[in-house]
């Protein structure tokens, strides 16, 4: 029993120094903006997460009931108290 339990920690250790590697490089995502998720208020709606999809295609998910609310082409309004304020 002893060498069985042995041999599972070998190789859980094993296991575990060979997942850890280099940082990966995530420069090769092509993202619309520097924060292309972050909340917001859409439609006087508060609590949506806000999503940039592509350089105009936007997302608009509600966290209250957990669906996504609207997609739109075009801009978002960075408008208001934390933007201008």
């Amino acid at each position: 029993m002893k060498k069985i339990t042995n041999l599972l920690l070998f190789v859980g250790f094993v296991a575990l120094l060979t997942s850890c590697g280099t940082e990966k490089d995530t420069s090769k995502y092509d993202r619309p903006l520097d924060h292309w998720a972050f909340r917001s208020v859409v439609d006087s709606l508060p609590r949506m997460l806000t999503i940039a999809l592509h350089d105009d295609v936007w997302v608009s998910y509600s966290a209250d009931d957990a669906t996504i609310y609207k997609v739109w082409d075009g801009t978002v309004n960075f408008d208001g108290a934390v933007y201008t304020t």
